[in-house]
């Protein structure tokens, strides 16, 4: 338990009595369903008396009082734990959390455990899922979690994505099947998402189950009409990236879209790139977006090229700096030079998202026939249409593109 006190001065007896009957009386009534009777009665007595006369050790009193309910020390948990694979972080969370102290191992957190497991959950998953909400070992096996994991079972999602979810945002298994997930679900269709879509939208971003309708979800709906999308739009923005609805209008939403705005694009542009790449307004500001503008703008492109390719090819915002984008222009720049290379990526940012085993490849063939300007061309085509068009006349026999 934490409780606020009022500090005493040192040496001051009568000062720290104050203190300490406060301070007691917020014990007893935090504690007054966990400890037994006696204890009660003790603790109770002590308070208002102006000398203390506590001679047991508080760790005899804990100790005592959980062993008369039935329950575990946080010493017998933290062993029980380890042996399961938690890591001193994920303990250290979970008694944070207040949750898991007082918990009786062999009639709580060893079934809850086993439940998670056979579930399809891994050791190092189970840790994760029950430290980020320790919550979870207060639930009903028969209640809460079997129903609600057979009732996402009915939705369409397979047990492989149940397990994914339940890892990923164990939270969700504390909703009530009738007053969250099934309202939201009809909202979801309603929005004229179809069952396969809803099912996905909810193996893809579990929290959307957890979202209220009247606080989250309608408000971000009604945002995206206002901005220009269709209603058709809005659905498949948000059975493509369902974790739109999530997002803060006011903190998330509305500043990418002025950024977009300021970057160049126009309102049209804007809406389209919306509908399109809805995952885009999921990109942070400062550490995706403008690292990525500034690192166009450093190897050569314009503002207005930039625009232009962010135009042509969205999700070129959200791709790694250093995994994609540098050393496929190290490759660019070492065939073409730097000046056609920068209108090569201004014109075909796509470039720079395939990977840098087909480029290089690709690129190869193409310089092996004196044809390394149709590179644009060729990297769009299917590994059977590139070996048709560029390898079948090919004197030399050149291993088939994995």
């Amino acid at each position: 338990l934490w409780f606020c006190v009022d500090p005493w001065r040192q040496g001051d007896q009568k000062a720290f009595l104050v203190t300490f009957n406060h301070l007691l009386a917020q014990t007893v009534n935090g504690l007054r369903e966990d400890l037994n009777q006696d204890m009660l009665n003790k603790l109770q007595c002590q308070r208002g008396k102006g000398t203390l006369h506590l001679a047991v050790d508080s760790k005899v009193i804990v100790d005592a009082a959980m062993k008369a309910k039935g329950r575990n020390t946080k010493e017998e948990i933290s062993i029980f734990l380890r042996s399961q694979g938690f890591t001193a972080i994920h303990i250290s969370m979970m008694f944070e959390r207040r949750l898991s102290v007082g918990q009786s191992i062999d009639n709580n957190l060893k079934p809850k455990l086993q439940w998670l497991s056979q579930l399809g959950l891994d050791k190092s998953q189970v840790a994760k899922a029950v430290a980020a909400c320790p919550s979870i070992l207060g639930y009903s096996i028969e209640q809460n979690l079997k129903p609600t994991v057979q009732w996402l079972l009915d939705l369409g999602l397979s047990k492989t994505q149940v397990a994914k979810a339940v890892a990923k945002s164990p939270a969700f298994l504390g909703l009530s099947i009738e007053k969250n997930l099934k309202p939201t679900v009809q909202w979801l269709l309603g929005l004229r998402l179809n069952n396969s879509q809803v099912a996905k939208a909810v193996a893809t971003f579990p929290p959307i189950l957890g979202l209220s309708i009247e606080r989250n979800l309608k408000p971000t709906v009604q945002w995206l009409l206002g901005l220009g999308l269709s209603k058709t739009q809005v659905a498949k923005a948000v059975a493509t990236s369902p974790p739109i609805l999530g997002y803060s209008v006011e903190r998330k939403l509305k500043p990418t879209v002025q950024w977009l705005l300021d970057l160049g694009l126009s309102k049209t542009q804007v809406v389209k790139i919306v509908a399109s790449t809805p995952q885009i307004v999921g990109y942070s500001i400062e550490h995706n977006l403008k690292p990525t503008v500034q690192w166009l703008l450093d190897v050569g492109l314009s503002n207005s090229q930039i625009a232009k390719a962010v135009t042509t090819f969205p999700p070129i915002l959200g791709l790694s700096i250093e995994k994609n984008c540098k050393p496929k222009c190290v490759l660019l720049f070492g065939a073409f030079g730097p000046d056609y290379s920068v209108q090569l990526i201004a014109r075909f940012p796509q470039i720079l998202s395939y990977s840098h085993d087909r480029l290089t490849w690709r690129l190869s063939v193409l310089a092996g026939r004196n044809e390394t300007m149709k590179l644009a061309a060729a990297m769009s085509l299917s590994p059977d249409a590139f070996q048709k068009r560029f390898l079948c006349d090919s004197v030399h026999l050149a291993p088939v593109e994995v």
